[in-house]
C-alpha cells in the first residue's frame, strides 16, 4: 500500500500542471510516504517579515503568506533518491530556479524555486540538501508576497 501511495504522489507531481492558487506541488509532497510534514499556524506565518540576499542585493519580502510547510525526507523515507529526482524534475519544469551561493561564493547546498509574476511571488520552495546521505528538506512558502529592494 505504501508503494502505491508513493507512486500516486509521484504521478501527481509529474503530470500536474501546477496552478498557483491550488498549491498542488506542496500538497502532493506532504502526502508522500515517509515524509515528516510540519505546517505553521496562521499567527506564526503572519509574524514572518524577511530580508534576503539575492545576487548580492538585499531584497525585502512583505505580504501575506497563507501557508508554510516544512517537509523532511529522512533516511527512513522509502525511495528517497527517486522522490528527490521526481521533485527536482517537477520544480525545474514548473518553477524558476533562483541562483543561490554560499558566502564564500561556492555552490550552495540549497536550491530555491519560485512561481512569480513581476515582483510578486506566489510560491517559493527551498530545498536544503544533504549530499552525504541524500536526505533533504523542502520548505514551501505559499501566498502573495511583494519583493522590493531594501534601502
Amino acid at each position: 500500500m505504501q508503494a502505491v501511495i508513493t507512486l500516486f504522489s509521484s504521478l501527481i507531481l509529474m503530470t500536474t500542471d501546477v496552478d498557483v492558487n491550488k498549491n498542488e506541488v506542496a500538497e502532493a509532497i506532504s502526502q508522500m510516504n515517509g515524509v515528516t510534514t510540519l505546517s505553521f499556524s496562521k499567527d506564526m506565518v503572519d509574524a514572518i517579515d524577511l530580508d534576503i540576499d539575492v545576487e548580492d542585493k538585499i531584497k525585502h519580502l512583505d505580504g501575506d503568506f497563507n501557508e508554510i510547510k516544512l517537509n523532511i525526507f529522512g533516511e527512513s523515507t522509502p525511495d528517497l533518491a527517486s522522490n528527490r529526482e521526481t521533485i527536482l524534475k517537477v520544480l525545474n519544469k514548473h518553477y524558476k530556479e533562483i541562483d543561490l551561493e554560499d558566502e564564500d561564493g561556492s555552490e550552495s547546498d540549497a536550491l530555491l524555486y519560485t512561481k512569480s509574476k513581476g515582483n510578486r511571488i506566489y510560491e517559493a520552495h527551498l530545498l536544503l540538501l544533504d549530499e552525504s546521505d541524500n536526505t533533504f528538506t523542502i520548505i514551501s512558502f505559499i501566498g502573495d508576497v511583494v519583493v522590493t529592494n531594501k534601502d
